[in-house]
């Protein structure tokens, strides 16, 4: 046989020919047979191409004995082979990146420039490891066999596909925000608009640190900003780098109302009782006051006066104010002329007249008027006539006539007249009595008449009082004159009211959250009677963060007929915020590695209260519910910090016929929310109905029951009469007033 070996590169291989290896007889060797005795006539030849094992097929039947000296020749045929072995070729896969999100490019390799021979190809998949996210992913190879190859991957490793992150992403954040008309109410903005130039980047990709710092609150007229901040927000999704946050700050806007005040239009009497100046308001939100200052122009005479308007300051608010008018109507006044009787031949008395009516301090220079009589002088009784003109600015004056009687000559005349005296009020009783007596005949004296009347008049609260002398009082008592005559000019006790000035106090302060209030009302002027009370109400409050406001107040005397005594007027002091010195408060919540939960960010004034409530968390337990004070003079800064709740977990272990335990609880101290499995000890003469108990810990002490049933017993439920395994109860209601149960699989009976 011939035999040859190639390595495979596409072209055919040959061996030819054969070789005598040996010849014997027996087992020697033996030069008397060659291979001139013997003839071939099969195929010595053969070839390949691929690689592979090729065998010429010789057999001893290709060869013939021709020497017929000899015979029982025999042939051993060793068959010729042709190996052609493998290429060995190195397959190199190429190394791919992407951008996140787009598709991914074709997976490549090659083979080496002559690695292939011809128009070989080898069939092979690449594929990758399953993901789209950012990172790098294993390229895999599949090859199909090629029996004239060898192949092998160029890399140990395998090759990859880099999946790149989206870079230069930008994020506008938008704060929201609301303009809204001040109506008492608290308004509210939560929240922010989210819009990335980037369809695939969404606001779950961004890490929110601001904790409730979007949310305001606003119930004055102004303006709150949520102050968003860029540095509140962080890229989260490593699928995209060098994120932009734009943001833009949202707020709560509440615009001032538009308030109508009008004063409303009053009337009095000249010399009468002030009315008390009132306003009509109109469009002030539910539950707030508004009051306005209101004054009059100066002056007292019958006429009209401007009622001025002035709204208090509150930014709540923009004030629209309509003056009204006060009209001062003219008082009525009556002038009488007074009765007057003389003696045939003496002069006229002096022509006077009563004036009623007059007001306060008025005197009867505010009245013009003419008096004259009848002409005549003998025995009889003449008209006294007062004339003048009816209006006479304050008054509108009405006038009687009287009339002056002449006596006979012998007949006397005692004019009686009444003393007059005016007091200020003091609380106290005045009292006014006496008279004088002017007597025509000077032989006829005071000795001569008795007086048998009380004329007397007393008087405690201010106004104008007579003396009640009459004619009829008085009698002669002297015989020597028969023809006497008494007339009667009574007096008057006048009480003038006492001036009062009323003034709120005035204050002021910075702001610190609180009303400013001072409900102190001084006294001036002529001062309250000794025996009077007066009551104020003040009302005054200054609820602005930065501004003046009117101290107003209200007053009433404790005996409502002093308000006749006293002629008051009120002057309001001013109530001045100046604007606070504010500082922050920020609360940082954390869990107890420090991790930053949330924060909570707050300007409060300098002596401003605060109390923040705690957010709740689940299976989590905060270090304080409240944080609660008073803003100082500094930024003030609390950290509280949530841990788990510790809670108890009791295991019981019952004999279920009898109710009775069977070992001691199994107690176990965990954290809300963590996951607990007990395995059921093995007990002598017992088995378990669950051999493990296990579930997640609630936020609050647990305590299950596992039932235990004696060695080979048939325990039976005691409703439904059925056998109980290991892990089931069916038709079980709560058995031996145990309220948890295991049934199986964890599950509880509540």
């Amino acid at each position: 046989e011939h035999s040859g070996t190639a390595k495979y590169d596409g072209t055919a291989h040959t061996v030819t020919g054969y070789d005598v290896t040996s010849i014997k007889v027996g087992d020697e060797d033996t030069e008397l047979y060659t291979t001139d005795d013997f003839s071939f006539s099969g195929n010595a030849t053969v070839s390949g191409t691929d690689a592979g094992s090729y065998n010429m097929e010789l057999t001893a039947a290709d060869f013939e004995n021709t020497n017929e000296n000899f015979t029982n020749v025999t042939f051993a045929i060793v068959d010729g082979t042709l190996e052609i072995s493998k290429k060995a070729i190195m397959l190199t896969v190429d190394p791919k990146e992407k951008t996140y999100s787009d598709p991914d490019p074709e997976l490549t390799a090659h083979f080496g420039d002559d690695d292939l021979v011809g128009n070989d190809e080898i069939t092979y998949t690449l594929t990758r490891d399953e993901g789209e996210n950012a990172g790098e992913y294993d390229i895999h190879v599949t090859l199909e066999e090629n029996p004239n190859y060898e192949v092998t991957i160029a890399e140990t490793e395998p090759a990859k596909l880099t999946v790149k992150p989206i870079s230069g992403v930008v994020v506008t954040v938008t704060g929201h925000n609301d303009t809204v008309v001040y109506d008492g109410q608290e308004h509210n903005v939560s929240g922010y608009e989210f819009v990335s130039d980037n369809d695939l980047y969404r606001q779950e990709d961004v890490r929110y640190y601001g904790g409730r710092a979007d949310q305001i609150a606003r119930t004055s007229a102004g303006t709150t900003v949520m102050g968003l901040n860029e540095k509140w927000f962080e890229n989260k999704n490593p699928n995209f780098e060098n994120v932009t946050f734009r943001v833009t700050d949202g707020f709560l806007t509440i615009n001032p109302k538009a308030v109508t005040i009008t004063a409303d239009d009053k009337q009095m009497t000249y010399g009468g009782e002030e009315p008390m100046l009132t306003a009509t308001v109109e469009g002030v939100a539910a539950g707030d006051m508004i009051i306005p200052r209101l004054t009059r122009e100066e002056g007292q005479d019958a006429g009209e006066y401007t009622i001025i308007v002035t709204a208090p300051e509150n930014s709540n608010y923009t004030f629209t104010t309509v003056n009204g008018t006060l009209t001062v109507e003219p008082a009525e006044v009556t002038v009488t002329a007074r009765q007057q009787t003389k003696v045939y031949g003496q002069a006229d008395p002096e022509l006077t007249v009563d004036i009623t009516g007059l007001a306060h301090r008025d005197t009867a220079d505010a009245i013009r008027w003419t008096i004259s009589r009848e002409d005549g002088d003998d025995v009889g009784e003449y008209a006294i006539h007062v004339t003048g003109d009816e209006n006479q600015g304050n008054y509108v004056v009405r006038f009687t006539d009287g009339s002056l009687n002449i006596l006979e000559a012998e007949w006397i005349l005692v004019r009686i007249t009444a003393a007059s005296e005016t007091y200020r009020y003091d609380g106290t009783e005045k009292t006014l009595e006496g008279y004088t007596a002017e007597i025509s005949d000077p032989l006829y004296t005071v000795n001569d008449f008795a007086f048998s009347g009380s004329g007397a008049v007393s008087a405690v609260n201010a106004g104008t009082y007579s003396t009640g002398y009459r004619a009829e009082d008085f009698t002669n008592t002297n015989p020597n004159f028969t023809n006497v005559s008494f007339e009667v000019i009574n007096g008057e006790l006048r009480i003038d009211p006492r001036d009062l000035t009323l003034t709120s106090a005035s204050a002021s302060k910075s702001y610190d959250g609180t009303a400013l209030i001072n409900h102190t009302v001084e006294i001036s002027g002529d001062g309250l009677a000794e025996s009077d009370e007066i009551r104020f109400t003040v009302t005054g409050r200054n609820n602005l963060t930065e501004g003046v406001t009117e101290n107003t107040f209200t007053y009433a005397f404790a005996d409502p007929q002093d308000e006749n005594n006293y002629t008051v007027a009120t002057v309001p002091g001013t109530l001045t915020v100046t604007p606070a010195e504010t500082h922050t408060l920020t609360i940082i919540y954390t869990d107890q590695n420090g991790r930053v939960l949330g924060r909570y960010i707050r300007s409060y004034a300098v002596g401003e209260p605060f109390s923040v409530v705690t957010g709740r968390r689940t299976n989590m337990k905060a270090s304080a519910d409240v944080v609660s004070g008073i803003m100082g003079s500094e930024d003030l800064e609390y950290t509280v910090v949530y841990s788990p709740i510790e809670v108890k977990l009791t295991v019981s272990y019952i004999d279920f016929e009898t109710g009775e335990k069977v070992i001691r609880d199994t107690v176990l101290t965990m954290k809300a929310g963590e996951n607990y499995r007990v395995e059921t000890p093995e007990v002598e003469g017992y088995e378990a109905l669950m051999p493990e108990v296990y579930g997640r810990m609630p936020a609050m002490d647990a305590s299950i029951t596992v039932f235990m049933r004696a060695t080979g017993s048939e325990t039976r439920t005691p409703i439904a009469g059925r056998m109980i395994t290991g892990t089931e109860i069916e038709n079980y209601g709560t058995p031996l007033g145990v309220p948890n149960s295991i049934l199986g699989n964890g599950e509880t009976i509540e």
